[in-house]
This record gives structure tokens, sequence and C-alpha cells, in this order.
């Protein structure tokens, strides 16, 4: 997988609910949560470093902007550091909301998870990621072409 948002060349996933655009030399692999559906994940490479994005229809969802409020009170209590957000924005055809705070468990640095809620048609779906600080702006490229090829059907 390429470094540069540029070089990215872009393979399609197709799954029973939704589909989107990842980096070519990433993997797609789909598999069982216990809390919610079906789950999604892509892998790829940045930086040799293994990132991971997940995706998930949360079935009792409500809106994007009730569950990242009740993720933003979560993490406040325990991660009260280096945040941003949460901020309302619009990707592709849907409304969303974006939350990122930095990890730090026990005096070592897990970098920033970053949670994005989005409101469709079809119910609130789930991305998130947890990657270092050092390679975060190239993750987020990552998560962001992912966010603006999503689609719901």
């Amino acid at each position: 997988m390429s470094n540069n948002k540029s070089d990215f060349q872009l393979d399609c996933f197709s799954g029973k609910e939704i589909s989107f655009d990842y980096p070519q030399g990433g993997q797609v692999i789909e598999f069982n949560h216990s809390k919610y559906s079906p789950s999604i994940r892509m892998i790829g490479l940045v930086y040799d470093e293994r990132i991971e994005i997940d995706i998930e229809k949360i079935p009792d969802g409500k809106s994007a902007k009730e569950e990242i409020e009740k993720l933003s009170r979560q993490r406040d209590v325990f991660f009260d550091h280096d945040k941003i957000g949460p901020d309302e924005f619009l990707t592709g055809a849907f409304k969303g909301w974006r939350y990122v705070t930095r990890f730090i468990d026990g005096g070592i640095d897990r970098g920033y998870i970053d949670t994005v809620f989005l409101d469709s048609p079809k119910g609130v779906f789930k991305l998130a990621m947890n990657t270092s600080v050092e390679r975060y702006q190239v993750a987020k490229t990552i998560m962001d072409v992912i966010l603006n090829s999503l689609r719901v059907f």
C-alpha cells in the first residue's frame, strides 16, 4: 500500500450492505462481532505499520450524534488529554460525527483512536481505527478514502 495519497491505486469492496474504495495492497475481511452485526475490517500498511479500520452497523443506534455523544462521555472519563471533537461533517452522501482521542495506557502511548459515526438511510454506521501518532495523517487519509466512497444499499 502506498504512503502517498496521490499514489493510491484503489480497489473496491462490495458486501451485503455496503461498498467502499480502499488502497490496493490492503485486505478486507468480514467477521462476526459479539455485540454488533457482522463487521468489516480493512487491513493495510502505513510505513510498514499495520493499520486496521473497522466498519460496523450499530443495530440499535438512533443517530450518529447520539452515538458520538455517548462515546465522548466515556472517553472524557478515561482519556483526559489530546482530543479533537467531536465534530460534525459531511462526507459523500452522509452526515457524520468524528472524535479523535490520544490513547495512553499505563504510561504507554498507543496513538490516536479515530472514531466516526455516520447516519445513513439504513441506520448508523461506525468506522474506527487506532494508529500511532507518527502515522496518523496517512492513516486518516486512507480512512477518508473509505468515508468518501462509502455506499450503503
